[in-house]
């Protein structure tokens, strides 16, 4: 087999099905790729001995192999090559397409202009277009989209027990009931914010800010957060300025920027240490919502990459998550007119900073 010229665009379809491999050579050859298709792994794999492609589209389950897998061996001898995941079933872990470091997701039945524009920003990419001018991958957008249904489901469910369809609830169990809504109603919200984040508006019109009041809020998020924590070996503490009663904020996306910043002190702070939130005013028009831990902290050298899109510190390649948390968390605080800051804490830890607008009448 003869190796194409470098400057080819050179495909592998990994793919059972006759139809959908004769569907998508086609519609590659006619963007000017050279295609080769492999209905399983050895064929594939075979293919990939006598020559380097630039772009693997493999669907996910074929009958005896896993296209998550066989991408990984195609990339041992061919790190750079670009995997796009193809499924005609709903995807049940995303985290798993992000763990095996797949590019992009192509859900079947897919249409041609989705093969072009597929093609079109790969070479966009190998053109040497900034990576930061790119919006968030259609796989995040795909999977923020798929998982609003199971997550309004629950919330369907969680009222009907509320409303007392499956049977009288003790005080603990509704109080548990309330939370579970409470925390669906901010996945949500968040899953919606995934979905707007490439929007040129950023979505500014979903939030409503208002007068909230920060004890009343602080309450909602620590007993939220104590027991979960509490699992982890941690305490959560609380100091709250008795002088700072209000904020001006969207109550829903502060309590989204909050958890955000308490998971991480969930995933890095180390057993048996304390997480402190407290609040006090920043200036006379500002108040600040301060997280701090005991954890590894943030080193003064990552502090301005940290909230970009999938940004991890290196000792924390291996923890779960995409590297999305702070993303959203910054661009909620500036919806609402505040900003979230990274300063250096007491206990040389992690220490976060919320600033908004004081919601006291002026």
């Amino acid at each position: 087999m003869t190796k194409p010229p470098v400057d080819d665009l050179s495909i592998i379809v990994v793919d059972d099905e006759a139809a959908i491999c004769l569907l998508l050579k086609e519609a590659l050859q006619h963007q000017g790729a050279v295609v080769e298709v492999a209905n399983n792994r050895a064929e594939a794999l075979q293919l990939a001995a006598s020559r380097q492609f630039h772009l693997a589209f493999l669907d996910m389950g074929l009958p005896s192999d896993n296209g998550l897998e066989i991408l990984q061996e195609l990339r041992a001898n061919n790190p750079a090559l670009v995997g796009i995941i193809m499924s005609g079933a709903m995807i049940d872990s995303y985290a798993k397409l992000v763990e095996y470091q797949i590019d992009d997701f192509l859900p079947k039945p897919f249409s041609l202009d989705q093969i072009a524009y597929l093609v079109a920003r790969y070479r966009r990419y190998r053109q040497g277009t900034p990576a930061k001018t790119e919006p968030l991958p259609d796989l995040l957008v795909e999977a923020a989209h798929q998982l609003k249904s199971p997550l309004a489901v629950i919330k369907e469910f969680t009222h009907l027990l509320q409303e007392g369809t499956g049977g009288d609830l003790t005080a603990k169990q509704a109080n548990y009931l309330a939370a579970i809504n409470e925390n669906v109603e901010l996945a949500l919200l968040q899953v919606s914010h995934l979905e707007q984040i490439n929007e040129p508006d950023g979505g500014r019109a979903k939030l409503s800010p208002e007068t909230v009041n920060l004890s009343d809020l602080l309450r909602t998020v620590l007993d939220n957060w104590q027991p979960i924590l509490a699992r982890h070996q941690l305490q959560l503490d609380s100091i709250q300025d008795s002088a700072v009663e209000t904020v001006m904020a969207d109550r829903q996306a502060t309590e989204q920027i909050l958890y955000n910043l308490l998971d991480n002190a969930r995933k890095y702070a180390p057993p048996g240490t304390a997480v402190t939130l407290s609040t006090f005013r920043h200036d006379d028009t500002t108040v600040s919502i301060q997280l701090a831990d005991e954890g590894p902290g943030i080193p003064q050298k990552h502090r301005a990459t940290i909230f970009e899109p999938y940004q991890r510190l290196p000792n924390h390649q291996a923890s779960p998550g995409l590297g999305l948390g702070l993303t959203i968390a910054l661009r909620l605080a500036n919806l609402m007119k505040g900003e979230l800051l990274v300063a250096d804490g007491e206990n040389a830890g992690a220490c976060f900073i919320l600033r908004l607008p004081d919601g006291s009448p002026s």
